[in-house]
């Protein structure tokens, strides 16, 4: 019986595990265009700028003109766009 309990929990566990997976987001030719032309001033931030990172609340994010979900702030010499709800980088340029 408690064979039975281990293994129905553990196929639950997987049933459940992709609710929890990370979501993919678009990037369109419009916002690529927009980032690599827009002049923002850089913001100093030490540490690494990779996809996933979740930049700290106070780095102020300019909004992407028709993505209202998508953020932009230049990093040094990378720009970055990020998701406006959470500040995870998405993309970097």
């Amino acid at each position: 019986m408690r064979k039975l309990l281990l293994i129905s929990a553990a196929i639950g566990g997987l049933s459940v595990a992709p609710a929890f997976a990370a979501v993919s987001v678009t990037i369109g030719p419009d916002v690529d265009t927009w980032a690599e032309s827009y002049d923002a001033p850089a913001v100093t931030y030490e540490g690494d700028v990779v996809v996933g990172t979740a930049l700290p609340e106070d780095v102020e994010i300019v909004e992407v003109p028709k993505h209202k979900d998508l953020g932009f702030v230049r990093l040094g010499k990378k720009r970055v766009i990020v998701e406006r709800k959470t500040h995870k980088v998405i993309k970097v340029y």
